[in-house]
This record gives C-alpha cells, structure tokens and sequence, in this order.
C-alpha cells in the first residue's frame, strides 16, 4: 500500500496501489492530496459508502436538496428537475454511481437527439447539470473520478438576439403612451424605463420608491421578482446590489409617477397592487407589440435594445456590464461588434500600401 509518483511528459501524477478484498486496486490521481483522501477512504471505510445501492437518482436528488435549493434560485431549482427527471434519470438514473461510464452519456445523447430532437445549446444545458452532480460528489468523496471529464460539450451555431432600430423603439413607445392613461400609466412607465435602463422585467416589478434617487439620477437594484416562486426575492440574479442611472427620457415621467404614488412602496403598479408579470406580456406587451405594428419581440429583448443601441452609441463595455449586473465581461462582450467606434479602431491593425517600404529592382531590357 504506497502512492508513488510519476513524472509524465506533460505532468506529474499520483498512483495509488492497494490490496482490496484480495484485488489489487490502481488508481491515479492529478493532485497528491486527492491520492492521499482516497487511500484514508479505502483503508478506513473499505470503499464507498452504500457503494453497491447509491445509484446517480440519489445522488442528483441529494445535489439538489443539499446544494440547488441553498444555493440557486427557485426558477433555476426547478428547471434542473425537469431536466433531471424527462431527460437524465430514464438513461442514467438506475445506475450505480460509481458506475457510470462515459459511453452511458454518449448514448443519453444520441437518444435525446434522435428521440426527442433536442437541440444541442438544450443538451449542453442538460449536460451541464450532469456534470455539476458528478463534481458535487467527487469533491464528497463519493466517487473518485468524474466520466463527464471525456464528454465535451456539443457544438453551437453562434445566434443573434432581437432589438428594436431607434424607430420601432419610439413607435411603440409613442403607442404606449396615448393607451395607458391614469390608472394604467405604471404600463407605459414601466416600457419606458426598460428600454432606457435596460432591467430585467423582475427588477422592474419589485422596484420601490426608496430605490429611486432622484438627487444624484441614480435606481438602485437590490432585488427581484421570481415568476416561479411568486414572490419578490431580496436578491438580484447575479446576488448583487448596482445602480443604474436615470436619464432625462425617464426622469420627468418619474418624478411626476411618484408626486401620484398614492400608499404603494412600488414604483410599477397596479392601483397599488403589484404587477403580475405572466399578465404583463400576455394581456399587454404581445398585444401592443401587434397593434403598434412594429418588430416582434419578447420583453426581455428590451435589455437588448437598451445594451444594443449603448454601443452603437459609442458606450464603453465596461459600463455597460456595470449597468446590466453581468457577472462577466464575456456576457457584454456580444454587443461589442454592434459599437461602429469599437469596429473603426481596429482598422489600421493591418494595412497594406504600394507607397510604404516599396524595393525598387532594375529589370535589363529583354533581347
């Protein structure tokens, strides 16, 4: 019983060789405090604990008991059961932990692309839950190696995302405000404030009066409405508190929405109940997008609107990130091609000329 080292032409691994129930049992390791956990873990408990039981079900019921519902959101929670159960468990779900192979996976995914016809952006999204289960074990010591590490993720063709041209922005919103009058101003309002600041439809629902400076031109966004758990969440996506600042489009229309507030905390309201968000773009925003006639698209591409006309007006990414909360500048770095300022500086990186660094050579005159 021994880890040995070997040094390999790329890097240097750990073997672990041990007598088990009179098998000799070889495993390598990257990392030499992996090596050392697993010995203690054979020597001490014989091997796995409920090894021959604990199937991937229960391991991925355990991940989202102990991890998802602590750590995700109630929307994220339930869209990775649906998974789990329609897509995961009839493939994987009987076998043993231990035991799951990555040719298992390969045939998972060949069936839901044929079976189902699940796109591969879909299957990645499928994939990638499978992949955090088998990690959440590994680093418990449940398993000793992860099969997704063979599995790469499937190829996806790059796609766009919809916003509306400066015309379409002010059609619509032009249409909005001669509709919704009185009562029914917090719809026009609320249009209005996520094409200019660029919120997510649960930032807007569960904006308060006491989030809105209107001194220093500045909202607050500190938390969100959850569609799923019906609730406001004193939380943003990212579990991150920013501010977003208010500019003169949406600044007059704010200030007289809250001299009318009436007792609402809410800046988006309904005579002073909150804003259903399934009713908001069933009841009101696919409606006025056909009866004002302009491009159809969904609410949340009015953060792309907003983010997309930011670099077209020679906005700084970095702000802008700031701005949408994006945990990433990866996530913003997709407007960037849209910024004719980002595009024009990168033109003189290769130039060619006849007139630059010419080599005269004298040719003698043909016979």
């Amino acid at each position: 019983m021994s880890i040995n080292t070997c040094r390999q032409k790329r890097m240097t691994v750990y073997r672990v060789r041990l007598m088990m129930d009179g098998k000799d049992l070889n495993r390598t390791f990257k990392r030499k405090i992996d090596a050392v956990l697993f010995e203690r873990d054979m020597l001490v408990n014989g091997g796995l604990p409920n090894s021959k039981e604990y199937t991937f079900k229960q391991a991925a019921e355990e991940w989202i008991l102990k991890h998802a519902e602590v750590r995700k959101s109630g929307s994220g929670v339930i869209t990775d059961k649906n998974m789990l159960k329609n897509n995961v468990y009839p493939h994987i779900g009987h076998l043993r932990l231990g035991k799951v192979h990555p040719i298992h996976i390969d045939d998972m995914i060949a069936s839901l692309r044929k079976d189902k016809r699940l796109s591969n952006s879909t299957l990645n999204r499928n994939l990638c839950v499978v992949r955090t289960i088998f990690n959440y074990c590994l680093k418990r010591r449940l398993i000793f190696n992860n099969p997704m590490t063979a599995i790469q993720p499937l190829k996806v063709d790059a796609c766009g995302f919809k916003f509306w041209s400066l015309k379409d922005a002010n059609i619509f919103l032009e249409f909005a405000k001669q509709k919704y009058v009185e009562s029914q101003r917090a719809i026009y309002l609320i249009y209005l404030t996520a094409l200019n600041t660029g919120m997510r439809m649960g930032e807007l629902i569960g904006l308060r009066w006491r989030d809105v400076d209107f001194e220093n031109h500045i909202m607050t966004v500190c938390r969100t409405f959850s569609c799923h758990e019906r609730k406001v969440r004193e939380t943003t996506k990212s579990h991150k508190v920013r501010h977003v600042p208010i500019n003169s489009a949406i600044f007059e229309e704010l200030k007289e929405a809250y001299k009318n507030r009436g007792k609402s905390e809410l800046v988006f309201n309904c005579n002073g109940y909150m804003l259903d968000a399934g009713n908001l773009r069933s009841r009101y925003f696919e409606k006025d997008i056909q009866a004002s006639d302009v491009q159809r698209i969904r609410f949340h591409d009015m953060r792309h609107t907003y983010a997309s006309h930011f670099m077209m007006n020679a906005g700084n990414p970095y702000d802008l990130q700031k701005i949408l909360g994006h945990s990433s500048l990866r996530m913003t770095e997709r407007y960037a091609h849209l910024s004719k300022a980002f595009l024009a500086s990168k033109g003189n990186i290769v130039s060619f000329g006849a007139d630059s660094n010419v080599i005269k050579v004298e040719f003698a005159a043909a016979v």
